[in-house]
């Protein structure tokens, strides 16, 4: 399969992360019988940010050629990367810094994307204090990918080799030293320094599982054997049940990354065999997801607010009808606003952002090279 050609299977699965992520944070809004089948559901949907980082490890490896090295393609990359995430992550961080000192400060640890730490439950693993707005503790974990994607380019074409050694030696180093915790899988462990118990995490096998999915994608091609129409088939069923069942249920990797990455896998063959499409609005809301994911619990909070006041009724949520409507208005209002900030945001001032970004990497570049 050549691997430069556009592929809609991550688009749609970028789509479903968000979706997910969503669908578990409006349900709270529910507030089901937690043994309700539609609430045990809804409950599995935080699995999205397990898909959200094996589709970043994919796309760092789709997308940085393996002829790149040095400084100059370091900077590109990150820059690149930063532009993606920065303008839209620092507006939403800064609409809520605030007005105590800690509140400051927070703010600006969140920016640096430095766990915040504390002693409250979010204090545990993978979150470690999270960051200023809800879901920043997933892009602390997004922007050391990127780093270390950044500076293995200085290896050339081993890069891969180096992230993946890197990656897997800082998470089992510790495991050699002090054993398994209590609860490795879901929270790893908890270092007095936080930004070292985030890199210890084993959450961080997730990206790696992404650059595994996209070299399998690089031998792709359009001829299918049984097998591979089998594996597909369990593979589809597989992530379909495990949302309401996760079947291996002791780390984050065996209840949702292993049949993520099955699903990436399976999406990916099918698209190369040419048996299938997504519609447009399968794909826009791929397109949108950054958005989605950032705002849409903000939304749901100013809607929360607005309703409250319209009504004049403090216990307006009281019953389950009125909480329905503002679990569908949520939705609804989430994909405009989200449309808008991928227009304006993501793709304005974010591309204008990278463009500034890479013209100070490029001419500082040319003014180190003799006359």
């Amino acid at each position: 399969m050549n691997p430069k050609q556009n592929i809609q299977s991550v688009q749609a699965l970028r789509g479903l992360a968000a979706i997910l992520v969503v669908l578990f944070h409006y349900s709270i809004t529910l507030e089901l019988n937690p043994s309700n089948p539609i609430a045990i559901f809804l409950s599995h949907g935080w699995s999205g940010v397990d898909l959200f980082f094996i589709i970043s490890g994919f796309i760092a490896a789709y997308t940085v050629s393996i002829q790149d090295k040095g400084v100059r393609s370091s900077l590109e990359y990150l820059a690149k990367r930063a532009a993606r995430i920065i303008p839209l992550y620092y507006l939403v961080t800064l609409t809520n810094m605030g007005h105590s000192t800690e509140s400051y400060l927070e703010t600006v640890k969140s920016m640096l994307f430095i766990p915040l730490g504390g002693t409250g439950p979010d204090s545990l693993g993978p979150l470690y204090g999270g960051a200023r707005i809800g879901q920043g503790w997933t892009l602390n974990y997004e922007m050391y990918f990127y780093f270390v994607v950044a500076i293995s380019m200085a290896f050339g074409k081993a890069k891969w080799f180096f992230t993946s050694g890197f990656m897997i030696l800082t998470v089992l180093l510790p495991v050699a030293i002090f054993g398994l915790p209590e609860s490795y899988g879901f929270s790893g462990f908890r270092f007095d320094n936080q930004y070292i118990s985030l890199m210890t995490n084993p959450i961080i096998f997730e990206f790696i599982m992404g650059i595994l999915v996209y070299f399998i994608f690089k031998k792709m091609n359009s001829h299918a054997s049984a097998i591979w129409y089998l594996f597909i088939a369990i593979s589809i069923v597989a992530f379909a049940y495990n949302l309401y069942s996760p079947i291996f249920y002791i780390s984050r990797i065996t209840a949702w990354a292993l049949t993520a990455s099955f699903l990436m896998i399976s999406l990916l063959k099918l698209e190369a065999m040419g048996k299938l499409q997504f519609n447009n609005f399968i794909l826009k809301t791929g397109n949108i997801s950054f958005s989605i994911y950032l705002l849409h619990e903000g939304v749901q909070g100013i809607l929360l607010k607005l309703m409250k006041k319209i009504s004049g009724n403090a216990d307006i949520f009281s019953n389950f009808s009125m909480r329905f409507v503002l679990f569908s208005l949520s939705l609804v209002l989430t994909y405009y606003v989200s449309l808008l900030s991928y227009k304006y945001i993501e793709r304005s001032l974010s591309n204008k952002f990278r463009d500034v970004l890479l013209r100070k990497i490029r001419f500082s570049n040319l003014e180190k090279k003799p006359v």
